[in-house]
């Protein structure tokens, strides 16, 4: 691939997945570690999330001919998860869909965040002056913040520092729009990948892991 090109791979829950047969199956082409700490998860849907992010990451690490062992996987002090390796990646999931970034030539962050109606004005805090108005100054307040939210999110799974940051850190995250793309998955969620350097391309595919 070339410079910064990020491969983006996404998948939509459905029966299938959430299926105990199917899901059993797909959770054997994991290695035993991974299959163990899927299971500690106490609610179904949350294990079936997980499943889908790791096997995501394989097809994304096939797609690119790299050859990963999820026994390697390795964690840093916030418990983010990468390779000893010139990789990176990061796994996000909302309502129905699970994605999955990957990078070669940069550190990236993901996000998708399903468009719901709610109270814009408890989230004020995390967003400077000139965003708060540009928010409500838009044609549709609700869409305009989920863009700047999950940039915000990506930047700070990025990071790997989540929500640890101060308010004020994290009201005024910004990258420039190189290093910012949105992905056309669906039309009621809003997603995004940002990276520490300037994207060249995102090859977006949708899989059907089954």
């Amino acid at each position: 691939m070339g410079d910064n090109v990020i491969v983006l791979n996404y998948t939509k829950i459905n029966s299938q997945y959430t299926n105990h047969f199917v899901f059993n199956a797909l959770l054997d082409r994991l290695p035993l570690k991974e299959q163990q700490r899927i299971l500690s998860y106490y609610q179904h849907e949350d294990k079936v999330r997980s499943l889908l992010g790791r096997l995501l990451l394989l097809e994304g690490c096939r797609q690119l001919n790299i050859e990963v062992d999820l026994n390697r996987l390795l964690y840093d002090d916030y418990n983010r998860p990468h390779f000893a390796m010139d990789l990176d990646f990061n796994i996000s999931h909302a309502g129905k869909y699970v994605l999955c970034g990957i990078a070669t030539t940069s550190k990236i962050g993901v996000d998708i965040e399903k468009n719901r109606s709610m109270d814009l004005d408890d989230y004020k805090s995390l967003f400077s002056e000139k965003e708060w108005n540009e928010i409500n100054a838009s044609n549709c307040s609700i869409k305009e913040f989920y863009r700047r939210w999950v940039v915000k999110e990506a930047i700070l799974k990025q990071m790997g520092c989540g929500f640890s940051l101060s308010i004020d850190l994290i009201k005024n995250l910004k990258l420039c729009k190189k290093k910012v793309h949105f992905l056309p998955i669906d039309s009621d969620y809003t997603s995004v990948v940002v990276s520490s350097e300037d994207i060249l391309k995102v090859v977006v595919n949708h899989n059907s892991l089954v």
